[in-house]
């Protein structure tokens, strides 16, 4: 028959391992939050960098085939997104918009240019990588010349490092202290069985049959945890994509998948990890000091 004593240490474990694996969950959803802000961030850098384009102004005389032709070159270029065709009239009417009248009145004909705009991929969308597409397209005979907002495209590359900076700050300092929170709380569970784990020393078990069930057990306890943190986290996505729709879109379901199998390995690695130097921390220590 368990006596009252045995009774009331059974809960205070029972509750100690409760109180773990909420603690944990938690710490692993906010790392999951962590990692929707950095995805997220991604997408947004990516959105700015394809909004970048440049213009590419045409040599006058060129045949419409020979303007055709010279844009399939530009559209199979790996730093092109895409291209749209400015004639000399939709030139006009873009200046007409921004001048509020029309200026071919005073004019003989249309000075303005037939141009390209060429929109540039992300991954070529640098103040370096453009100024070599630049000096490409300039290289040819079909271009007059080309322009492109310096200054926009400067502080735009700016902000975007300083994002990315800001972003791995953050999730580096929210990883360390989840590591530290989740290393004090199986610490602390470990704690509440030193006097088991020096029994089994006393009888002549070796380390690793003594960690074995601890270690088999921060296992199970790591994919609770992460499995709850799972559940929030996308309860939390599809509360924020239903009352945002339109202006939040988070990453594909490859990306997700991946995100969700990151907190799984962290919360199995981590608990694991930490349990094993908890465990063989009590191990080594002396009887005297395990009442310390």
């Amino acid at each position: 028959m368990i006596s009252k004593e045995q009774k009331i240490t059974n809960t205070r474990l029972r509750s100690s391992y409760l109180s773990s694996v909420i603690s944990m969950s938690l710490v692993l959803f906010l790392l999951g939050i962590a990692g929707l802000f950095l995805i997220n961030a991604k997408q947004i850098t990516d959105y700015f960098r394809d909004s970048i384009y440049i213009d590419v102004y045409l040599s006058d005389g060129l045949k419409e085939s020979d303007i055709s032709q010279f844009r399939k070159q530009i559209d199979v270029a790996p730093y092109t997104r895409e291209t749209k065709y400015i004639s000399k009239e939709d030139a006009a009417k873009n200046f007409e918009k921004q001048l509020g009248k029309d200026f071919l009145a005073i004019l003989d004909g249309n000075p303005l240019p037939e141009s390209i705009e060429v929109w540039i991929s992300a991954t070529h969308s640098s103040i370096d990588s453009i100024g070599i597409i630049q000096q490409q397209l300039e290289s040819m005979p079909q271009v007059q010349s080309v322009k492109y907002e310096k200054s926009v495209l400067s502080l735009v590359n700016t902000n975007i490092r300083k994002v990315n900076l800001i972003m791995a700050v953050f999730i580096l300092l929210l990883l360390f202290v989840s590591i530290v929170l989740i290393n004090y709380t199986i610490r602390l569970s470990v704690y509440a069985k030193r006097f088991a784990i020096h029994t089994m020393k006393l009888v002549g078990a070796t380390q690793g049959f003594i960690s074995k069930p601890f270690l088999l057990q921060s296992v199970v306890r790591g994919i609770i945890s992460a499995l709850i943190a799972i559940v929030i986290l996308h309860g939390t996505i599809y509360a924020l994509q239903s009352e945002f729709s339109g202006i939040l879109e988070f990453a594909d379901i490859e990306t997700m998948l991946i995100l969700l199998l990151e907190i799984l390995v962290l919360g199995i690695g981590i608990n694991f990890v930490s349990t094993y130097f908890a465990v063989r921390k009590y191990i080594r220590l002396d009887f005297d000091k395990l009442y310390y």
